[in-house]
């Protein structure tokens, strides 16, 4: 498969969910549906410190996470558990829309590139960067799925 068809891809999942931080307001961005496990703005930041960790931290790449957005946002995380204010819905679509700029510009060319350490997913290994992005894609593509049901149970919500 082509880099370049791979990028397109990333690209396409990241620009529907900054499209989706469009369509939420502050308000709505907190509001966890009957049945859903997290707010919309929670897994706006998850996708984001999820980028961070998998594919900065294990290349070997500069974060750009502060402990702030680790604390919010990491896997086993939950607003409800927040003790002071998260990131704006605005702070964390331009922390998404860098992040996509920065994956293409640090990833480029290096697709190929193995780890230093694979990286388990259970029992299976993801080698190289563009294993590690394939998984990124994939896992994009699931919290895009839960935001779009997340979004259209608190418009239902909201009409009643």
């Amino acid at each position: 498969m082509k880099e370049q068809t791979i990028f397109k891809q990333f690209e396409t999942g990241r620009q529907t969910i900054l499209q989706l931080a469009t369509e939420i307001t502050e308000q709505t961005a907190d509001i966890i549906a009957f049945g859903m496990p997290n707010s919309l703005r929670w897994q706006f930041g998850h996708i984001y410190v999820t980028g961070e960790q998998l594919l900065f931290r294990h290349t070997g790449e500069r974060m750009l996470l502060t402990e702030t957005y680790s604390t919010f946002f990491s896997p086993g995380s939950h607003p409800a558990y927040w003790e002071e204010e998260p990131p704006t819905v605005e702070e964390l679509y331009f922390a998404l829309e860098e992040q996509l700029h920065r994956v293409k510009e640090a990833f480029s060319g290096r697709l190929q590139e193995r780890l230093t350490e694979p990286y388990y997913l259970g029992d299976h290994k993801l080698d190289t960067i563009g294993e590690l992005l394939l998984f990124i894609i994939y896992h994009e593509s699931e919290h895009i799925g839960t935001m779009k049901i997340m979004k259209n149970e608190i418009n239902k919500q909201r009409a009643m």
